[in-house]
């Protein structure tokens, strides 16, 4: 049988192997933390629906990218009369900020690629990572997703 401990104990060990090789583990205990209004602020928004479930929206079209280095993702959109409207971009890498941020770029865009892929690669920060694979890599792969699409 598995218990929390040992569950937890395995998902550190996953996440060290995958992302943290070589680097240094602290240990904090919760009651140690200042309870803060940052951190009621970043406690409301990480319990928030739409953080842990994903927002979720009627889409026109789905584009799923497979497995990359990085992790995967979806891409919702909902397009009316060829623009736009709304999109949502899902991913396991561990940055939902810049996915949030990727999501952001799209309303408004006419629903074709090159349009597409010019929103999305605009203005990437390249010297931040997600896992040790920099923004502008994943952007590139969606990106290149994207194009091969027939839409």
């Amino acid at each position: 049988d598995l218990n929390t401990e040992e569950l937890s104990q395995s998902v550190v060990a996953s996440f060290i192997e995958q992302y943290g090789q070589g680097l240094a583990i602290d240990s904090i205990d919760a009651s140690a933390i200042e309870r803060g209004e940052e951190l009621l602020r970043l406690e409301e928004r990480y319990a928030s629906w739409d953080w842990r479930y994903g927002k979720t929206i009627d889409f026109d079209a789905r584009i799923e990218t497979g497995r990359l280095p990085w992790g995967q993702a979806e891409i919702l959109l909902k397009v009316e009369a060829g623009i736009i409207t709304d999109a949502v971009i899902y991913s396991d890498a561990l940055d939902s900020d810049f996915f949030e941020e990727m999501s952001s770029r799209l309303p408004g865009s006419p629903f074709r690629p090159e349009e597409i892929a010019d929103r999305l690669l605009h203005k990437i920060d390249e010297e931040e990572t997600v896992g040790g694979t920099s923004r502008q890599v994943i952007a590139n792969d969606l990106v290149q997703v994207i194009r091969d699409q027939s839409f």
